[in-house]
């Protein structure tokens, strides 16, 4: 049975091999890190982490929804699909 004790998104331990760097951005969506709540933890018995939301590439939750939308463009502009105009909220 697996080691379920540590998620593949935590954060390495101290001294543990750096990560490899990304080759492209949106490999890192969806893969963000985990860190152990080491008080909560000791105090409660249980493994707790917290998802480090602001290590997020954008800095955002919206990340992937924002991936998706990119996605759904570019596979539109690939099948000769019309894509949508483009608006700004921002005034000139």
């Amino acid at each position: 049975m697996p080691d379920r004790t540590r998620s593949s998104l935590a954060a390495p331990e101290p001294g543990a091999p750096a990560r490899s760097p990304l080759s492209r951005l949106e490999a890192a969506v969806g893969n963000t890190p985990l860190i152990r709540l080491n008080r909560l933890s000791r105090e409660t018995g249980c493994e707790l982490f917290g998802k480090a939301e602001f290590l997020n590439p954008g800095g955002s939750i919206k990340n992937r929804a924002a991936l998706n939308v990119a996605a759904a463009l570019r596979d539109a502009h690939a099948r000769g699909l019309p894509l949508p105009p483009v608006r700004s909220s921002f005034s000139a």
